[in-house]
């Protein structure tokens, strides 16, 4: 057992642990290897983490939100999409996302926007972007329940996106098997939000 004083001056943040063994040689540390099916490793040491010093890092968690549209989605029963803030352009939407933590979460998800037109019953994608929250400064395994964490988007449009309505798609999903958090009242896992693409400058 190990315990690892933290400088008082660490900003707040996500770390991690590096782990190794080494032998003292004349003074200078030799690493013993890490060997994986037979063969030594070029790295030295295991790394353990994410781990979370002192608090979330700076500006990923809201204290006061007032998101300029307010919603109230809940995902797999540990995650609330509270609201959104959106800004429409001829060239990229841009979009900002409140996430509240209800429970504790064991997987770290990630954020998916599709962006589609929309023209009577068909659709067609016509942007889309995935990535962790807060753009992976702070994993969804380390969220405290009550925390509201923001996560921006900024989406490119290409140039032949027609004016007209379209709808985005937002949800989380576990990035190793592509399993989305169902959403209540969703048959795919997937927040629809509507609006209408501005004209062409």
């Amino acid at each position: 057992e190990y315990s690892i004083p933290i400088d008082p001056a660490t900003p707040p943040g996500v770390y991690r642990l590096d782990i190794g063994v080494y032998d003292p040689v004349d003074g200078q540390a030799e690493h013993l290897p890490i060997v994986a099916e037979g063969k030594s490793l070029s790295v030295k040491t295991v790394t353990i983490g994410p781990i979370k010093v002192g608090g979330p890092p700076a500006g990923a968690v809201v204290s006061d939100s007032a998101p300029q549209f307010t919603r109230a989605d809940n995902l797999g029963g540990v995650i609330t999409l509270i609201g959104y803030d959106l800004e429409l352009e001829r060239k990229a939407v841009k979009l900002v996302l409140y996430w509240r933590c209800d429970a504790p979460i064991t997987d770290d998800y990630t954020t998916f926007v599709h962006v589609t037109t929309v023209e009577g019953r068909q659709e067609a994608m016509v942007a889309q972007m995935d990535h962790p929250p807060s753009d992976g400064a702070y994993p969804t395994s380390l969220w405290d329940a009550g925390e509201i964490i923001r996560d921006a988007f900024h989406i490119p449009l290409p140039p032949e996106t027609p004016q007209g309505n379209f709808e985005i798609a937002v949800g989380l999903y576990e990035p190793t098997t592509g399993e989305r958090l169902p959403v209540a009242g969703s048959s795919d896992g997937s927040i629809r939000l509507t609006g209408e693409m501005p004209p062409s400058e």
